[in-house]
């Protein structure tokens, strides 16, 4: 899994920074639009459908089954589509290859190679090397390239002196100066100035220009102004004008400036010109972007939960499993009596609850404001947290889930939608590390949970080795959506982070996932577009921070299910019949 796994069109918007270097990839199903917008930060963009890149955006790496469009000021290290790539504006892509057309109506480019064709319209525009296997069509003036070859005709109205024009067709030069220009074909220039070295297994056709060496296997033709200096010239030599012309023919001279020419060409008949036909040009074939697939599916890991939160015969009830502190098995939430003061928020065994008063409170797993305050809230199956705290480990509902002021160390798991809102922060256990996720070490910019200190999650918590167990699930901070049981189909997915939300693990949205406000997401994104709705847009101040976490975070790495977790490594037998653990308890 990269850092952003999107199966969806994506749009990125306002201001979106990415830290973490070649650790920034975004692999994208569907569309890319990353325009009117900072962004900074994204090493690699890959995507099976169309890129559009403008603003002032530079992507070190686009590559794309589709089109790819660079307008504005947007770069790229470099661009490999299997489509068209379209450069315009003051975008400046250092190195191009397409399987379809490449063509400039401005900006400029390094290497620019196609299986297609290359067309440059703008003028201004610089090209240090093109490869083409199509042909090169250049109409723009006031730029040029250093060097051409191709396969198809060439056109080429470039005005750099240092030229070197090749082509397995015929070349045209309508305009500008080369230094050489070598065809298979044919070869007419007609435009004032100098060629410094015309060769061609066609004729060659030159008005208004000359040339300083030519080799042709075909006849010269030369009308108006100008000369060759030296001609090795297989044909005939056909000459009007005012031109002057010295070396060796095979043919017959022709034309009314013949006089001025006799002297100065000699006649050799079966005169032979040896030349070596250009080479031909391959370009590499751009490979076809291939998604990994990814199931987002929340009711498989209500097993690994530590906390799952539902609604049983119309009464909400936590489970709770694997916690050292409370006995596993089924509760509510009730208040805790002490002095007449209320305490909420307090696991009870159902049958020890009267009213709302549990008359033997087990332990309480969520932090309010203050110790009389809660921080469980909401109705049926629509749940809400908005406090300090959470006890550690895996909190699974089922239903929507809206995530509130607080800082948590938890991984949030919901059938249904997340969203967050307020001043809200969610450490994934293994982004934490042990000290603050089984030791009760606050958490920066969290308070202390004294409540908490004897609830350590046993399955992500080494207490012997005092480390983290590495299980995938710590690695998430917030996954929505899932196919419920008995063949519901899917519901939920949608995840949305906004006002100031800080997610310290990756997010899993079984559907779509939108950003805003000044958000940070500290970890894997994943959006598998499994329901309907809009495309992903990220947008407010958001920022991909890839560099933090513990020793024991792996953001690209979560659960089997979710990914595809075959063996593949040398020597596995793929025939083998293999079992997934999900859940393992030992009593």
């Amino acid at each position: 899994m990269s850092a952003i796994n999107i199966h969806r069109d994506l749009s990125l918007t306002g201001s979106i920074t990415v830290k973490g270097g070649e650790s920034a990839v975004f692999n994208l199903d569907g569309n890319a639009t990353l325009d009117s917008a900072s962004i900074t930060g994204i090493d690699t963009l890959r995507t099976t459908g169309d890129a559009t890149i403008g603003s002032n955006i530079h992507v070190r790496n686009i590559h794309s089954n589709g089109n790819v469009v660079l307008r504005g000021s947007a770069s790229g290290t470099q661009v490999r589509a299997r489509g068209n790539v379209t450069v315009s504006g003051g975008s400046s892509p250092v190195a191009i290859r397409a399987n379809g057309r490449v063509s400039f109506s401005g900006g400029s480019g390094d290497l620019v190679e196609s299986k297609t064709g290359v067309t440059v319209t703008g003028g201004g525009v610089n090209i240090s090397s093109v490869r083409s296997e199509g042909p090169v069509n250049w109409t723009g003036k006031g730029g040029g390239a250093n060097r051409v070859h191709a396969n198809g005709p060439v056109e080429y109205s470039g005005g750099n002196r240092g030229t070197s024009l090749r082509t397995r067709g015929a070349l045209s030069l309508p305009a500008g100066e080369v230094d050489e220009a070598v065809a298979n074909g044919r070869v007419r220039h007609a435009a004032y100035g100098t060629v410094g070295a015309i060769t061609a297994m066609g004729d060659v056709e030159m008005s208004k220009a000359g040339a300083g060496r030519v080799r042709t296997q075909g006849t010269t033709r030369i009308t108006g102004y100008g000369g060759v200096g030296g001609l090795e010239g297989q044909g005939d030599l056909d000459v009007s004008g005012w031109v002057a012309v010295s070396g060796t023919i095979g043919g017959q001279i022709r034309g009314n400036g013949r006089n001025s020419v006799v002297d100065s060409v000699k006649v050799v008949p079966g005169y032979t010109v040896p030349i070596t036909p250009v080479e031909q040009v391959v370009v590499d074939e751009v490979p076809e972007v291939v998604m990994p697939s990814a199931r987002v599916d929340a009711w498989p890991l209500r097993e690994l939960a530590n906390y799952v939160f539902e609604v049983v015969d119309g009464r909400r009830q936590v489970t709770v499993a694997s916690v050292s502190g409370i006995p596993d098995g089924r509760y509510v939430l009730a208040i805790r009596l002490d002095n007449n003061r209320r305490y909420p928020d307090w696991l009870c065994r159902p049958g020890d609850v009267k009213g709302e008063v549990c008359t033997a409170p087990v332990a309480t797993i969520c932090q309010g404001h203050s110790a009389q305050n809660g921080c469980v809230a909401g109705s049926g199956r629509n749940w809400e947290l908005n406090g300090k705290s959470l006890a550690r480990g895996v909190a699974w509902f089922d239903g929507d889930l809206v995530l509130g002021n607080g800082v948590y160390v938890n991984t949030f798991i919901a059938t249904g939608n997340i969203r967050t809102s307020g001043s809200h922060r969610t450490l994934s256990p293994n982004y934490a590390g042990y000290e603050v996720s089984c030791a009760d070490a606050t958490p920066s910019g969290g308070s202390a949970a004294p409540d908490f200190k004897d609830l350590v999650p046993r399955n992500l918590c080494d207490t012997d080795a005092r480390a983290m167990t590495g299980a995938p699930l710590g690695n998430i901070a917030y996954l929505a959506g899932g196919h419920a049981p008995g063949g519901g189909g899917f519901s939920g997915g949608d995840i949305s982070l906004g006002a100031s939300t800080r997610a310290d693990g990756s997010v899993l949205a079984g559907n779509v996932l939108t950003t805003g406000g000044n958000t940070t997401v500290s970890g894997a994104i994943v959006s598998a577009a499994q329901g309907g709705g809009s495309n992903v847009a990220m947008g407010g101040s958001t920022t991909l921070d890839l560099t933090g976490g513990s020793d024991a975070y792996e953001p690209g790495q979560i659960p089997c299910g979710l990914v595809d977790c075959e063996d593949t490594s040398p020597g596995s037998d793929p025939t083998a019949r293999r079992t997934r653990v999900l859940w393992t308890r030992y009593l």
